[in-house]
């Protein structure tokens, strides 16, 4: 366990999760979406490769506030039927160290491409919102990952700065990220597996 001796940990004070992969499998039929983001793109004679990355296509399309919002809503409405449908799982040591750290005093922070409506949601329905002090969706902030913007937000409403922050999460878009906001960065493996916590926890302690 993490103790809460706050002179025992003095390197950091807010611990920042991705969500999907990371923190929990959201079953969401990502080509879907993507289609949707390209009929988009066509209806506003927007050229976007269809072969790139859902994340990259999103950021390309999002450079307008309408255009942002209504891709923030294909978003909200793919994700809201799987909350419905409860097609998404928890990833149970990974929501149990959540928990953990925040018990122990450290501020926890959600940053997500996922939208904000839905990570509350269910992080609700899984018992653990109560562990976080922010929730980050994709319409909570301009640029999504890699852009820096979420962990910034989230540091910004804690009042943490950089050189007390780790980031966790899956993807080189997260690793991005957390290069570009200048915090710590952990890499989980894929898929997560409990070798990971401990190691979460000995970071943590240094």
């Amino acid at each position: 366990m993490v103790t809460n001796q706050r002179e025992r940990m003095p390197r950091f004070k807010l611990v920042i999760f991705d969500f999907d992969d990371t923190l929990v499998h959201l079953k969401v039929d990502w080509n879907d979406v993507r289609r949707e983001a390209l009929k988009i793109a066509i209806k506003e004679k927007i050229f976007l490769d269809p072969k790139e990355h859902l994340v990259v296509i999103g950021n390309q399309l999002s450079k307008t506030s309408s255009l942002k919002n209504e891709l923030d809503d294909v978003y909200r409405r793919y994700e809201k039927a799987a909350v419905d449908q409860i097609g998404y799982s928890a990833i149970g040591h990974m929501a149990a160290l959540a928990k953990e750290l925040h018990k122990a005093g450290y501020k926890i922070g959600l940053a997500s491409g996922n939208h904000t409506s839905n990570l509350r949601a269910i992080l609700s329905r899984l018992g653990i919102l109560k562990s976080f002090d922010v929730v980050c969706g994709r319409d909570s902030i301009w640029n999504n990952k890699p852009a820096p913007d979420q962990l910034v937000f989230i540091m910004q409403r804690t009042g943490i700065e950089k050189s007390e922050v780790l980031f966790i999460g899956d993807s080189k878009f997260d690793e991005e990220a957390a290069q570009a906001a200048g915090v710590v960065f952990f890499k989980v493996s894929k898929p997560p597996s409990e070798t990971d916590v401990p190691r979460i926890r000995e970071l943590l302690s240094s």
